[in-house]
């Protein structure tokens, strides 16, 4: 995971030099907010449930008529005996525009992190867990512009992908005999899995008068795996822009993974350059 975010951080540096063109527009966001992670036991269905902090940077490139991509990189620390580290990129490519609407392929990836420390199930047993996600996808979509001479203008992209989760790690038990002098007896389970989906998703947006985004997007995996069932995805983003440099920004997202799902509420100071 930390080779992932200096690969990203390496892309943001890269990018003004390789990408920038004249109708370029870049958005740098910090964003801090509460996030709330539920974990589920795929044996036993119990769940808990804990809060914390999330800290968390956005950066978009936006060429209107070309491409964009965006990269968000976030950390959220002592959540749920955990330390949670997860991000997502994606690059999509625009064709064949029009008055209408142009068509969009795009490729991305989503990678989640969560690793704790020994948990204490009794006063002889212990429990700890590794678990990273790597989901690398592939979509295509159309968008469709409405009302695009008026100063409320909107977007609706319906759109279709293909998903795979690499899903990497374990769960460990050490277990403590209850006399002196005893070895530790550690039990290892591997719970590395690939699982395919397919992908079914729409988003819509509203501009107006170039100071208030509203964008909502929801999305759906369907389980080519019998062992997994379809997740779902949604969330919403409003953007108030102040000035032609800076704006104000709020991201809600909610999205299941195999072993739980994660949501959150952040707002963020937006940087326009």
């Amino acid at each position: 995971m930390r080779k992932t975010f200096f690969v990203f951080s390496l892309i943001i540096l890269l990018s003004k030099s390789f990408l920038s063109q004249a109708d370029t527009f870049h958005v740098l966001t910090p964003y801090v907010g509460p996030m709330t992670n539920k974990i589920t036991s795929t044996t036993t269905k119990s769940e808990i449930k804990d809060h914390a902090l999330l800290k968390g940077l956005y950066y978009q490139q936006i060429n209107p008529d070309l491409y964009q991509w965006n990269l968000f990189l976030y950390t959220c620390n002592d959540i749920n005996q955990s330390d949670l580290m997860g991000g997502h990129i994606i690059v999509d490519r625009y064709f064949k525009k029009t008055d209408t609407g142009k068509f969009v392929i795009g490729v991305g990836m989503n990678s989640l992190d969560l690793s704790s420390s020994p948990i204490a199930v009794t006063n002889a047993v212990s429990i700890s867990v590794a678990h990273t996600i790597y989901a690398p996808y592939v979509r295509t979509g159309y968008y469709f512009y409405f009302n695009q001479d008026s100063d409320l203008k909107l977007t609706l992209m319906p759109w279709f992908g293909f998903e795979e989760d690499i899903v990497r790690g374990y769960v460990q038990a050490d277990i403590q005999l209850p006399f002196p002098g005893a070895p530790v007896i550690t039990s290892r389970t591997s719970i590395d899995h690939n699982y395919e989906y397919g992908l079914g998703g729409l988003q819509f947006k509203i501009n107006y008068h170039h100071f208030l985004d509203f964008k909502i997007k929801y999305h759906r995996k369907f389980s080519f795996d019998s062992k997994s069932e379809g997740l779902h995805n949604a969330s919403a983003m409003i953007n108030v822009y102040l000035s032609k440099n800076w704006g104000i920004s709020y991201r809600y997202k909610y999205f299941e993974e195999i072993t739980g799902s994660n949501s959150y509420n952040i707002f963020g100071v937006s940087y326009i350059f």
